[in-house]
């Protein structure tokens, strides 16, 4: 996935994994797509044209009831894999950190790329045109 996955010890590897493979889960999927269909009767514009302030409390709540499901969940999927909440957190992090790495490092392989592109190209041109000299002579 990323370059720098390597850096990874085998126990953060596990638990990535695993939190991926539970984003792809028919618990998680099912779980979240029920809520969104559920209250998004709440999103359309008709419902919105009463009081602004009944409208930010019930998109506060509904917010509340969301975060409650993702954190029951995550608190479920890390039970189940003999992990803690911590360790999952600290373990995207890291990850993150790998990734925002990996993605530094492609940027200045480009454009070291770039650079040597525009050097070949220019130093490249200047010796074509003294074998073409040196040919005419």
């Amino acid at each position: 996935m990323f370059s720098r996955r390597s850096s990874m010890t085998v126990k953060e590897e596990q638990i990535f994994d695993s939190f991926i493979n539970f984003l792809r889960s028919e618990l998680w999927q099912i779980s979240i797509n029920e809520f969104i269909e559920q209250r998004s009767i709440v999103f359309e514009r008709d419902s919105n044209v009463g009081d602004a302030s009944t409208s930010d409390d019930t998109y506060h709540s509904l917010y509340g009831e969301y975060r409650k499901i993702v954190h029951d969940l995550l608190d479920a999927h890390c039970s189940d894999g003999g992990t803690t909440r911590d360790e999952l957190m600290k373990t995207l992090k890291s990850i993150e950190q790998i990734k925002n790495l990996s993605q530094k490092e492609q940027k200045r392989k480009n454009c070291s790329k770039r650079h040597l592109a525009k050097y070949l190209e220019k130093n490249g041109k200047k010796k074509k045109k003294k074998i073409w000299k040196k040919k005419d002579k």
